[in-house]
């Protein structure tokens, strides 16, 4: 049991990181602003394909455990695990809980993100997908969350704190190095003079050249 504790919780560490990525790039409405202004389009398309990556890791941690002839390792697994009946009925209901919480995106994921489901794509209005947000993605988080913390207490008398920052955010870099862009255009601008042989310089000249083809 312990290799696949070990492997749901970095699977849900990994959801965790990625979905304080996308806090910090799309729920500020200051960087998103900011970074739309440098490519709204692409930005546009990495915001679409990060959201349906969290939730495709909500579903691969909380899916059944075996379909088909093959077999995944979910937290359905994990009442299998315990003898006492107490013990096991507790998992049981996290289980069932955080499955329920997760519901949204296997729907997606279903009829959207993995496969062109007919009655969606053909009729999207009367056959609607179940609405998703960061925070039901937070609250679907929690919910797992509850299953890895009470495994945990029930087999080491240790919880799992329910709390990922990543050290060094790569979306806080982008920001940050958008930010020094802006400023060196800026400065260009006022003065009229670009710094030779320097990023800052060929920076400046690209987006001139772009500005100049009309290019968005």
């Amino acid at each position: 049991m312990g290799g696949i504790y070990n492997r749901l919780t970095r699977v849900w560490t990994y959801a965790y990181t990625k979905t304080v990525e996308y806090r910090i790039l799309f729920s500020n409405r200051e960087n998103l602003d900011l970074i739309n202004v440098v490519g709204g389009r692409f930005i546009a398309s990495i915001q679409d394909v990060l959201f349906n990556d969290i939730l495709l890791q909500l579903t691969r941690i909380t899916d059944k455990a075996e379909m088909g002839s093959n077999k995944n390792i979910t937290i359905q697994m994990f009442p299998r695990f315990f003898d006492d009946l107490e013990m096991k009925k507790k998992v049981c209901e996290l289980v069932k809980e955080a499955d329920e919480a997760t519901e949204f995106a296997r729907n997606w994921r279903n009829k959207r993100i993995v496969h062109i489901d007919y009655e969606y794509h053909i009729d999207s209005e009367s056959n609607p997908l179940k609405p998703a947000s960061l925070d039901k993605v937070q609250n679907a988080l929690n919910a797992i969350h509850r299953v890895l913390h009470e495994v945990s207490i029930l087999k080491t008398g240790e919880g799992l704190v329910n709390f990922v920052r990543p050290s060094h955010p790569k979306a806080n870099q982008l920001i940050a190095n958008i930010e020094l862009m802006k400023e060196a255009l800026l400065r260009a601008e006022s003065s009229g003079e670009v710094p030779p042989n320097s990023h800052s310089g060929r920076l400046i000249e690209k987006f001139r050249a772009l500005k100049q083809d009309n290019t968005p």
